[in-house]
């Protein structure tokens, strides 16, 4: 168990790369996205909306490009996911690694070809599909 600590550790760079694609992809999603989604009623009920919407009217200066906006937080949550993964399972053989980190964005794949095929609500984005394609292809790659 303390190899696997030990591991880790020597791995932080990595690590706060991996916080920095989720922290980027929240915050592009809580500053730009619209105030209508799921993750809006959680703020509500947190009660920091007020301080979410100073930031958000702050930052409507800064326009960003609707694929920044629509698709990359998810690639960016995909990457910090996959590049999590990439540190934790290291010990594992490569079977078992790919056992372990494949369900979730295998998923998020096949929900995105639903979303196309209008089996489920949301709508299709190429984009979205490359930003979780991408991360995943580099994972498979690198281990």
């Amino acid at each position: 168990m303390d190899s696997h600590i030990n591991y880790i550790w020597t791995n932080r760079k990595e690590l706060l790369i991996s916080f920095l694609l989720i922290f980027t992809g929240g915050m592009i999603y809580i500053l730009y996205r619209p105030e209508n989604l799921l993750l809006f009623r959680l703020t509500d009920s947190l009660g920091v909306t007020p301080l979410i919407d100073v930031v958000r009217s702050n930052s409507s200066r800064i326009i960003l490009p609707s694929f920044m906006i629509n698709s990359m937080p998810a690639g960016l949550w995909a990457g910090s996911y996959l590049m999590m993964m990439y540190i934790t399972t290291k010990f594992h053989t490569r079977r078992i690694r790919l056992m372990l980190t494949l369900p979730l964005p295998t998923m998020a794949i096949i929900l995105e070809f639903m979303q196309f095929l209008g089996w489920c609500p949301g709508t299709f984005d190429i984009y979205d599909l490359i930003c979780y394609i991408v991360p995943l292809y580099v994972f498979i790659k690198s281990i």
